[in-house]
């Protein structure tokens, strides 16, 4: 896996807004630090090399993880 950033904040019950290193691909797996899958991409956008991401989150009893928190891809 590879680190692509830190989780900033949750939007709302299904979306966490994270900062990435680089622009994922739409659709990409997003892991925390101990493999755990949390969602996949939903939208990219902001700066091209430092992007924002909105992740959608997998299940909803999937724990929140949180502010400051490495997420990263495939």
């Amino acid at each position: 896996m590879t680190h692509a950033g830190k989780i900033l904040r949750k939007v709302n019950e299904r979306l966490i807004l994270a900062k990435a290193k680089k622009a994922p691909k739409t659709d990409s797996k997003v892991y925390d630090s101990d493999g755990n899958i949390i969602g996949s991409v939903y939208e990219v956008f902001g700066p091209v090399k430092n992007p924002y991401i909105l992740i959608k989150i997998s299940d909803e009893k999937s724990t929140f993880k949180t502010k400051g928190s490495k997420v990263y891809f495939e």
